[in-house]
């Protein structure tokens, strides 16, 4: 990116055009956040350095954010579009945050999203059948489909269903952190959530698509802190042949300049 007050309506086009280049839809969340701080780069300010650092890491795939810097440059543009410099805690946030990483980095970890977000671990998964196999023995389970249909005679699924018509079981973090974990009954959607999630740990799913139930898969992932392998309890697990060594270790190198700087 070019520093600020260089910039011209060709960079603007050309980081829009980067932005729309990455997964997750980038470019829908954050196009006004570019245009803005374009306006914000027409003129000087204290704290432009710190701005332009978070500016750069908007670009950055969102893997590998430590938090949302699209949130925090938003609050920052807000906090000196009112006259205000940034405080000192912000200061000491942004000058925490590492430098972008490399082109290297960033395109390989850019190639891991898109194959993600479209669910396709094949470049680093192997066994594919072992999937295959428990996912078309779940289609005609008798008993998998009765709990569905006890689910949706109690509740209107349809209303926890996103865009692309799925419903999602609450995530579970890191050493089994639980944001959600203690216990509330109290509304519909507190009930459906434990239900669902119920339902989900019975039969290995991540979530349900209409009627059509979502096997979870052996994955790896890249994270902010590291590479997550994930291995679903009805995986037969074969370390030699399961997995993709080579590949997956591509992408843990990719990140090395990353862990170092």
């Amino acid at each position: 990116m070019k520093r600020a007050n260089s910039r011209s309506r060709s960079d603007l086009e050309d980081d829009l055009k980067h932005l729309s280049g990455l997964a997750y839809h980038r470019l829908e969340s954050s196009e006004d956040l570019v245009r803005r701080f374009y306006r914000f780069t027409r003129t000087a300010h204290a704290n432009s350095d710190h701005l332009q650092k978070l500016y750069d890491w908007l670009f950055v795939p969102i893997t590998l954010w430590p938090i949302d810097i699209e949130g925090i440059l938003r609050a920052a543009l807000d906090r000196v579009a009112s006259g205000r410099r940034l405080d000192n805690r912000m200061l000491l946030l942004i000058d925490l945050l590492r430098s972008p990483p490399s082109d290297k980095t960033q395109r390989a970890v850019s190639e891991h999203e898109r194959l993600v977000q479209r669910g396709r671990y094949e470049p680093l998964i192997r066994a594919r059948h072992k999937y295959n196999q428990i996912e078309s023995e779940l289609a005609r389970d008798p008993t998998f489909q009765a709990q569905w249909n006890a689910i949706k005679a109690q509740f209107d699924v349809a209303k926890f269903a996103d865009h692309k018509r799925i419903i999602r079981r609450r995530p579970v973090a890191e050493r089994s952190m639980r944001d959600h974990w203690p216990l509330r009954l109290t509304k519909t959607a507190d009930r459906f959530h434990a239900v669902f999630d119920v339902f989900c740990q019975r039969w290995n799913l991540y979530g349900m698509q209409g009627d059509r139930p979502l096997l979870l898969k052996l994955t790896a992932n890249l994270t902010p802190f590291g590479t997550m392998i994930f291995i679903p309890a009805y995986w037969s697990f074969d370390p030699k042949r399961d997995l993709n060594w080579r590949a997956i270790t591509a992408l843990q190198k990719a990140r090395d300049g990353i862990l170092r700087d």
